[in-house]
């Protein structure tokens, strides 16, 4: 972006915006795009939870997609930065699934597992997830916790 000229800056070139709505939605705005993620407690299981996501997207955004796939046999590998797959609904789902699904909430469970049998005593976020620490630094001061500790 430094080679081009402010006025023609996109924020989603660089990164994604994020809102966390306390206690437990995520809501993610694109240009053309937005993904509410909505984060449940599962009853009677306290460490348990259930997803519920929706991706909205831009009528202009559909019609594109729409056009581009009647056009299209397959998707095609989704991670491909020369597959477009804007507008795709299966193709987010995929790349949500993979990333999320499949390592987040898979990491999440050993953690989870490992604190309650007493392997695990804390947690160490990474500088590169700030809506981590966001979610948590919310949670502590709600319940009259310390802040987390920076490192």
């Amino acid at each position: 972006m430094r080679t081009q000229p402010e006025a023609e800056w996109k924020i989603s070139n660089g990164t994604f915006v994020m809102y966390h709505l306390f206690p437990n939605i995520q809501f993610l705005i694109g240009e053309q795009t937005a993904t509410l993620i909505r984060i449940y407690p599962k009853l009677g299981d306290p460490s348990s939870s259930v997803t519920r996501i929706s991706f909205y997207y831009s009528p202009e955004l559909m019609a594109y997609a729409q056009n581009r796939d009647a056009a299209a046999k397959e998707l095609g590998d989704v991670y491909d930065p020369n597959n477009d797959r804007s507008g795709n609904v299966e193709g987010n789902l995929e790349v949500f699934k993979s990333t999320i699904e499949d390592e987040d909430y898979v990491m999440g469970e050993m953690q989870q597992r490992a604190a309650e049998d007493g392997t695990l005593s804390e947690i160490i976020f990474g500088r590169n997830e700030p809506a981590l620490h966001h979610f948590h630094m919310s949670f502590n001061e709600i319940l009259g916790e310390p802040p987390l500790e920076r490192l």
